[in-house]
């Protein structure tokens, strides 16, 4: 849904100032450069709530990028006279650098984590984790030459044939981003998120239609030639049926291929682990009655003391045992005398599911806080994660504030790093 809206929003803001966008190219450039520094390097902690979950959804996911890039591909395959193609294509290679530009955020965002272990220490990846960094630094490789050959000063520097020939790259690149978005959206299916699953529907018709359309294409030039050729000759040469017989070739080929993808990710979806969650809830279940259980014993014990002396002394042993509990929790999570040094984990429920943390803690202070196990979306997880451990070391204690746009992960987190705290009293 989120592409959908940005393909629509996208194509009326290009359709409508394409004249703009042409005459001041290098003002829109400048507005995406300092668009995406903004988003990348302002703490979001001081951004209002919505501002950091739209950030995070079109932005720093590649909602908006993969959607102008998506528009650049089907420019070149919709047919001439289309009237959106014709205001379209006067901006084409504007919205190639555009996107391109764009794409730093989402570069930036996940390449300071995904790189740098893609290249120091790749056992730490998943399987699909690095075959999409993989593949993001082989994108990386095509767009640079692909984007700067699209300004104008260098266009004009290049003979036709060369520019063209260096642009069928972008062929390469196309499937390639197809290919990066399956293994991203591979972690949604593998937890049972449905809104992945139709997602990855939709940018696989997406795709498809378009390789199709691309094909089709390529056949009808074929075919031109192929006619120019043996126009003068006595072999005579059906065009329409060799286009026919080709459009029909093509479109039942990546029907198959779209098919198969959609049957392959139903599957994966079907049978993801989503019994992680509930085992999840069910582990949180227990030590919730736990912990409720610890508390009934105690104003048991404290009502046998006295003898059930009646409800006003069940009332003053209720409250002094709820300020008793209180004061336990401020002197677990302040990291005092009271803890044990060693090594301790506790889980939560995140956002799709349990996440499960380790806390160290040595001459009875929290030396770390690392992230055993989780399963929450990454473009929200690890900024909570990064924002919530330092606060919880620098301040030892847990009374930390949740991360804007990240409120879910944030909060299994904190809960999580108590109860690590807890089983260690």
């Amino acid at each position: 849904m989120k592409l959908i809206i940005c393909l629509i929003c996208s194509i009326w803001f290009f359709a409508t100032f394409n004249n703009q966008v042409k005459k001041h190219a290098a003002a829109f450039y400048i507005i995406t450069v300092l668009m995406s520094a903004f988003t990348v390097f302002v703490p979001h902690k001081f951004l209002p709530p919505l501002l950091v979950m739209f950030i995070n959804k079109i932005f720093v996911g590649g909602v908006l990028q993969g959607a102008i890039f998506i528009i650049v591909m089907y420019v070149s395959v919709l047919p001439q006279k289309n009237r959106i193609r014709i205001k379209l294509s006067k901006v084409r290679g504007e919205m190639a650098i555009i996107a391109a530009l764009f794409t730093l955020i989402h570069n930036i965002s996940y390449g300071k984590r995904y790189f740098m272990l893609l290249f120091t220490d790749i056992s730490a990846l998943k399987p699909y984790e690095a075959a999409a960094a993989l593949l993001s630094a082989c994108m990386i490789m095509l767009l640079v030459p692909l984007t700067v050959t699209s300004f104008n000063i260098i266009r004009k520097k290049m003979s036709g044939k060369s520019w063209k020939k260096l642009q069928r790259l972008s062929y390469i690149f196309y499937a390639l981003l197809y290919f990066h978005i399956v293994l991203i959206f591979s972690r949604g299916l593998l937890t049972g998120r449905l809104t992945y699953l139709i997602d990855l529907y939709i940018y696989t018709l997406i795709f498809g239609i378009y390789a199709a359309l691309r094909l089709i294409k390529y056949f009808k030039r074929k075919a031109g030639n192929v006619t120019s050729k043996r126009e003068n000759g006595a072999e005579s040469f059906n065009t329409a049926d060799y286009i026919k017989g080709k459009t029909i070739l093509s479109t039942a080929l990546f029907s198959v291929v779209m098919l198969a993808i959609c049957v392959y990710s139903t599957y994966i979806y079907s049978s993801a682990d989503i019994n992680n969650i509930v085992e999840a809830k069910a582990d949180v279940q227990i030590q919730d009655k736990i912990d409720a259980k610890t508390g009934s014993n105690r104003k048991e014990t404290s009502e046998a003391d006295n003898g059930g002396n009646g409800s006003a002394n069940k009332a003053d042993t209720t409250q002094n045992e709820q300020g008793k509990n209180v004061q336990e929790q401020q002197n677990l999570v302040a990291g005092g005398e009271g803890f044990k040094d060693g090594e301790f984990e506790g889980s939560a429920v995140g956002y799709n599911g349990k996440l499960t943390v380790s806390v160290v803690v040595e001459g009875g202070k929290i030396k770390d806080i690392k992230i055993v196990k989780h399963i929450d979306d990454e473009e929200y997880f690890y900024p909570a994660r990064d924002k919530i451990i330092q606060s919880i070391l620098e301040k030892q204690s847990t009374d930390v504030d949740a991360v804007s746009g990240a409120t879910t992960s944030s909060d299994a987190i904190i809960k999580a790093i108590k109860r690590a705290l807890g089983e260690k009293k």
